[in-house]
């Protein structure tokens, strides 16, 4: 199991990698914002590795692997931009908005959300969709998109801050459960950072429980691309809000056992609690199948301790 980072804005700044190796992540995605060539904080090509460098504008930076204790793996991707924000976790590839600006025609620029989806699936990339703050109808009508997020540090941190005065993440939890139910019981969600990371702790040192919040767990066999990349695919995490002033101190999952009669996890928790959208069905270690209502096409479990 490996610790991993899918939507941090890390751009080529080697103390925010220094700062996720510190904080004992072995995955992080490299990530800026991209794809509109008329805002000026847009990379126009992505921001890869040499082994992962595409012939489509990309620049390698080196990522010094001999300084890092814990991180192994970077994934190539970026926060695309050009509409509804996505994140783009193994494209290599540099996609844009076609913009009247700049009137050129290519194969990787997109007019729509969805177009940007499909070029980013058509490209070997699986596209995310980050904070979904519009309503849930317009992600209900998208297509192709693998992941959601369902928890991240940033709103999490305007809202403790007063900068804003809801509660995004029950609006992000919301739109998975509604997708999940109606939609597609194969669509994951993940927790991320988004810009209030583990660098943050010096500027932010009020709010401890917050910085380096969200984290996504990874299953893995080995630790190579190829094999993060068919878990994460699959859905083979855990998704986590981490909100202990101590981290990496949330609950630790030692097994889920699968059978005809339930589902059981075995853990140090101290409750689990099983959801079918905010609907709680049953409560501890184990899902007892017969005792569901009909009808259900997934089950949902929060895993929780003081942490």
């Amino acid at each position: 199991m490996v610790l991993s980072q899918h939507h941090d804005h890390l751009d080529t700044i080697a103390s925010r990698y220094h700062s996720y190796d510190q904080a004992g992540y072995e995955v992080v995605v490299t990530m800026g914002y991209s794809g509109v060539a008329s805002l000026a904080y847009s990379w126009n090509q992505r921001i890869t590795f040499p082994a992962l460098a595409s012939t489509n504008a990309s620049l390698t930076i080196a990522p010094e692997v001999n300084s890092y204790i814990n991180l192994k793996l970077f994934i190539p991707g970026m926060e695309e931009i050009g509409y509804e924000h996505l994140t783009s976790p193994f494209l290599n590839t540099y996609i844009s908005k076609k913009e009247q600006k700049f009137p050129s025609q290519n194969p990787w620029q997109y007019e729509s959300t969805q177009e940007a989806i499909n070029l980013i699936k058509d490209l070997g990339g699986l596209a995310v969709v980050a904070h979904p703050n519009k309503p849930i109808k317009y992600y209900y009508d998208l297509e192709d998109f693998s992941h959601l997020e369902i928890y991240s540090a940033n709103p999490a941190f305007k809202l403790d801050s007063g900068g804003i005065f809801e509660d995004k993440n029950v609006h992000f939890q919301k739109v998975w459960d509604f997708i999940l139910a109606n939609k597609s019981s194969k669509i994951w969600g993940i927790a991320v950072n988004d810009h209030i990371g583990p660098y943050r702790n010096k500027l932010k040192p009020q709010y401890p429980e917050i910085v380096d919040s969200g984290k996504t767990l990874v299953l893995l066999k080995e630790k190579t691309l190829i094999a993060y990349y068919k878990s994460f695919e699959a859905g083979s995490f855990f998704a986590v809000r981490d909100w202990g002033r101590q981290k990496n101190q949330y609950p630790k999952i030692q097994s889920i056992e699968v059978s005809d009669i339930s589902i059981r996890i075995e853990t140090n928790a101290s409750n689990i609690v099983w959801k079918f959208c905010d609907q709680t069905l049953q409560r501890g270690e184990q899902l007892l199948l017969q005792e569901l209502p009909q009808g259900l096409n997934y089950i949902r479990a929060e895993v929780n301790n003081d942490f």
